[in-house]
């Protein structure tokens, strides 16, 4: 890509990032990797996937979180985030952000390197986690495509809710460190 191009790219990128900064106080996994946040001092050494029910539920909402993103459907993210979350609403405004100048995102995925269950309250549960965001790729007006920046391995705590019989995220909290 010359020059120019990316130089606008990069600018519409960081205005759909921007459009968002300041709107709710904790921003998703995929926001912060995207606004190249290092956020953890632990290197991206490969690391076994994590086998647990948890780790499974997590995937399954991360997937339909991929393509809420790829379909630029906004309102797709309610399977994944609970009614009025947080998360819902930044991820929701981060989507409509890159829609509004045109930006389609694909692989739009985390891996998972760590899932652990701290405490389990009737229909909530509270996780450990340590994800990674993939290399999304954005496709920009144009034709062209940009491959985003990696962010860093990340531990979080995730609070899932049981709404109807799925789980969904309540809460996503960035653990300093």
């Amino acid at each position: 890509m010359e020059l120019p191009r990316l130089l606008v790219a990069t600018t519409l990128l960081l205005l759909a990032l921007s459009a968002c900064s300041g709107a709710v106080p904790s921003a998703s996994p995929a926001q912060q990797a995207a606004a190249g946040a290092a956020v953890s001092s632990a290197r991206s050494a490969p690391t076994a996937r994590p086998t647990s029910h948890w780790a499974d539920v997590l995937q399954r909402l991360d997937r339909r979180r991929a393509i809420a993103y790829a379909s630029a459907a906004p309102r797709s993210l309610s399977g994944v985030y609970a009614p009025g979350s947080t998360a819902l609403r930044r991820d929701r405004c981060m989507l409509r952000a890159y829609q509004e100048r045109g930006i389609a995102l694909s692989r739009v995925r985390l891996d998972l390197r760590a899932v652990h269950l701290r405490a389990r309250h009737g229909r909530e549960v509270r996780l450990r986690v340590v994800d990674q965001l993939r290399r999304p790729i954005a496709h920009i007006p144009g034709g062209a495509a940009m491959l985003l920046p990696q962010d860093q391995p990340t531990q979080r705590v995730i609070v899932l809710r049981r709404h109807a019989d799925t789980w969904r995220i309540a809460s996503v909290q960035r653990i300093a460190g």
